[in-house]
């Protein structure tokens, strides 16, 4: 099956987005272990802070995990600061 999807209000334009559709039978792997997605796409934004597409999903429920990586370097960057 495909469906459209739009992603929008990003904070900048920098970077790219990552998209990781997990399987229902696969949902202890969601959403930080993309290596067991069914599938899993980096888009590039290009100044964009908006993107559509079309993106293939399983016949079988399923969730989709979505990433802002603003630096490009496929990790999961954060800062937690605790006063």
């Amino acid at each position: 099956a495909t469906v459209k999807v739009k992603i929008d209000n990003l904070r900048s334009g920098k970077g790219s987005v990552a998209l990781s559709v997990f399987e229902e039978s696969k949902a202890k792997a969601f959403p930080g272990k993309a290596e067991e997605a069914f599938e899993t796409r980096y888009i590039s934004l290009d100044g964009k802070q908006e993107i559509t597409f079309d993106l293939n999903v399983p016949d079988v429920p399923f969730a989709i995990a979505v990433l802002h990586d603003e630096n490009s370097d496929k990790k999961l960057n954060w800062f937690l600061a605790v006063p």
